[in-house]
């Protein structure tokens, strides 16, 4: 892996074979507990088949810290020309889907990502509130306004009533699939359970391929989940 940017608000490596795509990845919290040492390139697999920026919000901020122009500076020589796909899960996911407001990107795949970090709006969950709270200006408390029209979301949910809220949320149109797995129940920790049962990375790449939703619904997941599309 090669750093690229590195400093108190941010960290960005790069890693991956050379290829016509790029995948930006962007860390959840992590563990908290080990402060900046938490959070690492999450996802790290997709590296096997494609150039991939692993970004990390070293402030658990939601994007509120970042300086997205930097930021998209920061990557462009790695990107120019080539398609862009975004992924993330929980805060990661909710960065995957912001980032398509300042670049063009492909496919944005978020798995339990909040729409709001607005406490006045939805319930969060108890890890993320101190690092909301933190949060000196809130430019962006929910992803209202940051969905295009031209980029493909896939957004995966699990069943906890926390999720659930923000999968009621989540905006209802041709080019965002809003997915809820019912069972088996997997609280927060969707994309591990997917991992786990060997269909996370099919799943991702179907994804980025433009896979449609149907499709994806009908032939991605395993027997035995149940598994709404929305």
């Amino acid at each position: 892996m090669i750093t690229i940017a590195d400093d108190e608000t941010v960290r960005i490596v790069i890693d991956g074979k050379e290829s016509n795509a790029v995948t930006l990845v962007f860390s959840s919290l992590g563990r908290p507990n080990l402060g900046l040492e938490g959070q690492g390139p999450e996802f790290a697999p997709l590296r096997a088949t494609a150039t991939t920026i692993f970004i990390m919000d070293r402030r658990r901020s939601w994007g509120n810290d970042l300086d997205f122009e930097r930021l998209t500076s920061v990557i462009a020589p790695h990107t120019r020309g080539k398609t862009v796909n975004t992924l993330g899960a929980s805060m990661g996911g909710f960065l995957a889907i912001l980032m398509s407001r300042f670049i063009a990107v492909g496919s944005a795949v978020a798995f339990v990502p909040q729409y709001t970090i607005d406490e006045a709006g939805l319930v969060l969950r108890p890890r993320s509130i101190p690092y909301v709270r933190r949060i000196a200006r809130l430019r962006y408390p929910s992803l209202a306004g940051a969905f295009g029209p031209s980029t493909a979301y896939f957004a995966f949910f699990g069943d906890c009533p926390i999720d659930r809220q923000h999968f009621d949320r989540f905006p209802r149109a041709a080019n965002v699939a809003n997915f809820r797995v019912g069972q088996p129940s997997v609280q927060h920790f969707l994309a591990q359970r997917l991992r786990n049962d060997g269909v996370l990375y099919p799943l991702i790449r179907d994804c980025f391929a433009g896979k449609p939703a149907a499709a994806i619904h009908r032939e991605n997941f395993p027997p035995s989940y149940e598994v709404d599309l929305d």
